[in-house]
């Protein structure tokens, strides 16, 4: 929740970028542990995760939309 406050709270350029780069290290430790549960078999912690990457995979839409366009 506190992503995506960020996200709200700002319109500044850089500060967009760095939530930015911050969530897609996030998205490759969660799809790195996804990974480690299919190979274990523990499909209710592959199930958390996958909730966790929407979430995460929502917060970079918004973060797009926020961020200004090349001109």
């Amino acid at each position: 929740m506190e992503s995506r406050e960020e996200v709200e709270n700002t319109s500044d350029a850089s500060q967009l970028h760095a939530l930015l780069n911050k969530n897609r290290e996030k998205l490759g430790s969660l799809f790195s542990k996804l990974n480690k549960c299919f190979e274990v078999n523990d499909l209710q912690a592959a199930k958390d995760i996958a909730t966790e990457l929407i979430y995460l995979d929502r917060l970079e839409e918004a973060i797009k939309e926020k961020l200004p366009t090349a001109a």
